[in-house]
């Protein structure tokens, strides 16, 4: 039998600082989240990520509150169910899935009644994950460019920020204590791209015209002082994953939210 694994993914999934980003995990982060058997997931908001998983076997169900944005991926992979609905409330049956999965996107929800939630429709010991998708700003030119695009930008250092939303899951108490493992993960990137994605990050169109055009200066003189040309600039990331089971079905009966979301729910 299939397990059931609900991926959760809300926002655009991008690097923290919205750089341009590669959209697969190692394949040995997805195996410690997920397992590697073949599995049936279903995702919250179309993402890269849904086809990296549907290209490592895993049978996807894609949640997403605007129904408009699943159309393009119901037609690029006709094999994946797409259902309208919101991630804080999964119009699921309770006990149905196996995994539940925040990619990049738990700090954007409100975590007390989202983690009631998707512990309701675990199976007895199904498993929440959460992801974080960082920049590695051990690297000192990481650091430079973290802090040029954060004092102009501070929403695009947003996920970086909200990797302090996981103590929400390590307080619950409706999962027992979680695992924590990182990976580190390189991704190529050209001076125009690096470019345009600090000025198109988060907060962006909010500058005037002047302010953008410093931005881009500073990031492309970053660029310059440390890419070897004319090969790219290799930027490395942190991935770095929690995983917690869920508790019983006693726990999550005394918790809120336990009632079935989805009153918008619509299937394709």
């Amino acid at each position: 039998m299939n397990q059931r694994v609900t991926i959760v993914m809300a926002g655009i999934v991008q690097y923290s600082t919205g750089m341009a980003s590669s959209s697969s995990l190692p394949a040995a982060a997805l195996n410690w989240l997920l397992g590697a058997t073949s599995s049936t997931v279903a995702t919250v908001e179309s993402t890269p990520y849904v086809l990296d998983l549907t290209d490592n076997d895993y049978h996807v169900t894609v949640v997403d509150d605007d129904l408009d944005s699943l159309k393009p991926l119901r037609y690029r992979r006709p094999m994946i169910r797409v259902v309208a609905a919101h991630g804080e409330a999964l119009p699921f049956e309770p006990t149905c899935f196996d995994r539940v999965i925040a990619i990049q996107s738990f700090h954007t929800m409100d975590p007390r009644p989202t983690l009631a939630e998707w512990a309701r429709v675990l199976r007895p010991d199904g498993q929440v994950g959460l992801v974080f998708i960082r920049l590695d700003d051990s690297v000192p030119m990481i650091r430079r460019l973290k802090n040029i695009i954060g004092q102009a930008l501070p929403r695009a250092m947003a996920a970086d920020r909200g990797v302090s939303s996981v103590d929400h899951l390590h307080q619950s108490s409706l999962f027992y204590p979680s695992e924590q493992r990182s990976w580190r993960l390189w991704q190529t990137c050209t001076r125009s791209q690096l470019v345009a994605t600090a000025t198109a990050a988060p907060g962006a169109d909010r500058l005037d015209s002047n302010d953008l055009h410093a931005l881009g200066d500073a990031v492309g003189e970053l660029y310059d002082t440390h890419a070897r040309v004319p090969e790219p600039l290799r930027l490395p990331y942190t991935i770095s994953c929690w995983r917690a089971t869920v508790k019983s079905r006693a726990a999550q009966t005394n918790s809120p939210a336990t009632a079935a979301g989805g009153s918008m729910s619509m299937s394709m």
